[in-house]
């Protein structure tokens, strides 16, 4: 459970550090705060990845998804995490989507 004091800390660091203003701060999901600006880091102050999680996915359906797991963490409206799963489902039954 977090305190007040580890809250207001957290806020301190997102305006201090981050340079976020407050009402920027306020716009944030607690997970969006936890899981962006608080990602585990190196001694350096650079962010951990995974093994492997800097690649970008070569194909367009691998790209989709990885956008479908990552959008709730990210603030995307559910909507559009739907509007993604169509696509998605588009792209692995064969269409390929508009062509120019």
């Amino acid at each position: 459970m977090r305190t007040p004091g580890a809250l207001t800390a957290r806020y301190a660091v997102l305006v201090n550090v981050h340079r976020l203003r407050m009402h920027e701060v306020l716009d944030l999901t607690p997970r969006q705060v936890h899981e962006l600006y608080f990602h585990p880091r190196d001694r350096d102050g650079a962010i951990q990845l995974p093994e492997g999680a800097g690649d970008e996915p070569a194909d367009r359906t691998a790209r989709l998804a990885q956008l479908i797991a990552l959008g709730p963490a990210l603030g995307v409206p559910p909507e559009q995490i739907e509007e993604l799963k169509r696509r998605l489902g588009a792209v692995t039954d064969g269409d390929t989507g508009p062509t120019a």
